[in-house]
C-alpha cells in the first residue's frame, strides 16, 4: 500500500489542523465566551475535518481500491489457511474427484 501513505500523510496533518484549531476555540472559551458559540464552532470544527477527508471516499467506489492498493484476491482452504484462488482446471480436477470420475490431464 504505498500509495495510501500519501491520504495518510494528508490525513495527519488535517487532523492535526483541526486538534489545533480545537485547542485554540477551547482557548477562547476560557476566557469569557459563551458555551454555545464554543459548542458551535466545535461542531464546525467536525465538519471541517468530515469534508477534508473527502479522499477517503475515493477508496470507497466501485474497483478503486484495488486500483490504489493493488491487492492480490486469496481465498481459505479447509484448513483455514490463506491460499490463493484456484484456477479453472483445479476447479474441474476437484469437482471431478468429488464426484467420483477421472479427471482429464
Amino acid at each position: 500500500g504505498g500509495r495510501v501513505w500519501y491520504f495518510m500523510y494528508y490525513d495527519a496533518a488535517v487532523f492535526g489542523a483541526c486538534v489545533l484549531m480545537g485547542y485554540l476555540v477551547f482557548l477562547e472559551g476560557q476566557n469569557g465566551r459563551p458555551a454555545w458559540v464554543v459548542n458551535a464552532q466545535l461542531f464546525h470544527l467536525k465538519a471541517l475535518y468530515g469534508v477534508l477527508s473527502f479522499p477517503w471516499l475515493l477508496l470507497k467506489l466501485p474497483l478503486a481500491d484495488a486500483l490504489v492498493l493493488a491487492l492480490k484476491p486469496t481465498k481459505y482452504n479447509r484448513a483455514g489457511q490463506t491460499v490463493r484462488p484456484a484456477t479453472a482446471k483445479e476447479r474441474k480436477a476437484a469437482r471431478a474427484a468429488r464426484l467420483g470420475q477421472v479427471a482429464p490431464v
